[in-house]
């Protein structure tokens, strides 16, 4: 099988090929196989839209987007992952991020969430999460988390995707470090991006951090590590990927055809 994807591969157009790659990285399909529950309920119009996003099926008219009325919605909906009207990409990231809090939280870790960090009299800078005791082998002092998705099929993104497993993902840890990371550390903060992709993936920084709070929930509850992990990486893979779609379908909704001129 694998010799047959890799032939595929090959074949396959920058698009697919991006698709591919970012979809077969550790957690990122969890969605398709979560458990049935109140927890992890994905609504069938939604599954259905990220099931045909997932095999790269057409599933949008190439109108004007009706949400930003500036940009072409491609076929596969690939604008809607990134168009920053009607506010799904702020959802995406909040909803998503929420999972890690929820996760810390369960465990008893002081975690503070959107929390003020005074970099300079003049300037600050909000964390997404902020962990007042840092993570044990990972940081020592307190430490901002800054949760970020990179859409792997962004024209500036999508060769990359198609040739480099997580390119998305490392793309986006860069930028965040290169934005904060100085600036945190002279401020007496420590700073770990939490990078993901649109796709699901992220990079191999997140394993560590989220193993240190699942781990936690694990000694505080009793439960095994097994048990806890498989269900924090379906939670957070059905709730990315339900937001994708959650685009998709606002602007399909909203879609009305361009008339055509005679």
């Amino acid at each position: 099988m694998e010799s047959r994807a890799n032939s595929f591969l090959e074949k396959a157009d920058t698009r697919t090929k991006a698709l591919l790659l970012g979809q077969r990285q550790p957690h990122a399909n969890l969605w398709k196989t979560a458990a049935h529950t109140a927890e992890l309920f994905m609504p069938p119009e939604l599954f259905q839209i990220a099931a045909l996003f997932s095999i790269g099926a057409p599933q949008m008219e190439q109108v004007l987007c009706p949400c930003c009325t500036r940009v072409f919605m491609d076929p596969f909906g690939d604008h809607a992952l990134i168009c920053m009207k009607r506010g799904n990409v702020v959802h995406r990231h909040n909803d998503a991020y929420a999972v890690f809090v929820t996760e810390a939280r369960r465990a008893f870790i002081s975690t503070k969430v959107e929390k003020t960090l005074q970099l300079s009299p003049d300037d600050s800078y909000k964390a997404d999460i902020f962990l007042t005791n840092g993570i044990p082998g990972l940081s020592t002092r307190g430490t901002a988390l800054d949760f970020t998705i990179t859409t792997n099929f962004n024209k500036t993104m999508v060769k990359r995707s198609a040739k480099t497993e997580l390119a998305a993902a490392v793309s986006g840890e860069e930028r965040k470090d290169n934005e904060l990371k100085d600036l945190l550390e002279k401020a007496g903060y420590d700073f770990i991006p939490l990078a993901f992709e649109a796709t699901g993936g992220h990079s191999p920084t997140v394993l560590p951090v989220a193993h240190y709070f699942i781990s936690q929930r694990a000694l505080m509850t009793n439960t095994p590590f097994t048990e806890l992990a498989v269900n924090f990486w379906q939670r957070l893979s059905v709730t990315i990927q339900k937001a994708n779609a959650h685009g998709i379908l606002e602007r399909n909704k909203r879609t009305t055809p361009v008339p055509t001129s005679h």
